[in-house]
This record gives structure tokens, sequence and C-alpha cells, in this order.
């Protein structure tokens, strides 16, 4: 049987954002949906599949293109290498010039301290940029009500530091592996998408 992880959403996708006009082809939906519900494959149909691969999104481009960045898989980052806080090394850091945004993920696991400093910051504030995006693409999303970039990071953080994990970011193994990375359909359609709305990604 799949597990939760590999369950699918599925939805209707129109590309300009009509979801009025994706009616006509909601019993195709269902019809595909019982072929792979009867495969045993755990699926999920969603109102607006555009919202369900957005929020994916964000992961992808911070988490999977920062892995890509970094030649390394995420518990590098997020798994402690010494358990007791109280003993880590803080003497390099220059803490007057401290990300406003340490404040709020200080209690995020990493693997030293300056990844806690610099790095982990780094992500909350890039995940913060995309959730203002889908704050404008998404209005009336109930998603974007609250802090998804925290979420993303905090449940992250928790899959990643734990010492059985072995998860590589996709885009990391294709730059292992030698193989094109999807930096437009990942990268390059979100910063489109922020044009289109007025918005600054990256913004500095």
């Amino acid at each position: 049987m799949p597990s939760s992880q590999d369950r699918l959403s599925l939805g209707l996708y129109h590309p300009t954002g009509d979801l009025s006009a994706l009616e006509i082809n909601k019993d195709a939906l269902d019809d595909f949906t019982s072929i792979l519900s009867a495969g045993g494959s755990d699926t999920t149909v969603v109102p607006n599949i555009q919202l369900v691969k957005f929020v994916k999104n964000m992961w992808n481009v911070v988490f999977g293109g920062s892995a890509a960045l970094m030649r390394s898989p995420l518990a590098e980052v997020f798994r402690p290498q010494n358990t007791n806080s109280e003993t880590r090394d803080t003497s390099e850091i220059d803490k007057t010039n401290i990300s406003p945004s340490y404040e709020k993920t200080s209690q995020i696991s990493s693997a030293a301290p300056l990844i806690a400093f610099n790095t982990i910051p780094l992500f909350y504030e890039a995940l913060s940029e995309l959730q203002s995006l889908g704050r404008a693409l998404f209005p009336s999303s109930p998603e974007f009500g609250q802090d998804v970039a925290f979420g993303t990071l905090q449940r992250t953080s928790v899959a990643n530091s734990q010492p059985h994990s072995t998860h590589r970011a996709s885009m990391l193994a294709d730059i292992e592996n030698g193989r094109p990375m999807e930096v437009e359909v990942v990268l390059g359609e979100v910063v489109r998408m922020a044009r289109a709305k007025g918005l600054a990604v990256p913004v500095s």
C-alpha cells in the first residue's frame, strides 16, 4: 500500500486560472482518479491544483535549489552535530550583524551555530518572499492566511534532522548524476509569476 508520503494530489489545470472553465473536464478527472485508485494509488482531488503546486514549489525553490548549490543533502544543514547547545562555540559569529529572522528561527534544529545564525534565517526569508507571492496569486486561500513559510521550514528541519534521514533533493540528485536541472520550471516560473504581479523576487 502506498504511504501517506505517496499520496497524489489531482486537480484540473487551466493556464488562466479561471476555475469556472474547469467544470467541463470534471468527468474526465473523476474517471482518471478512479483508475489510479483501482491500481492502489492514494489520491486526493483538490479544487485548485495550481495552489497545491505552488505550495510544493516553495519547497523546491528554497530547499531543492539550496541543496544543489551546497552539493549536500539537507541533513548537513539541519542535523545537530552536538546535541548540547550550551557547549556550542559561538565565538565566530558576528552578533552585531544577525539577521532579523534569527529570532523567529532560533529554535529550528541546525548542524552548527553559524548555520543557525546565517543559513536558517536565509531559508526563512526566501520562503517568506514566496509566501508573499502566494498571497498575491491566491488572495482568498486560507493556506496563505498563516505563516506557511515557517511551517515549511519547521517540517523540513524535523524531517532532515533525524539520524536515519537519507533524503536527497531531486535537484541535488540531478546535479550529482549530470542530468539537466529543472531550473526554469522550478525557479524561472516563480520569477515570471512575481513579475506579472509586480513583485520583486528576489527582493534584494
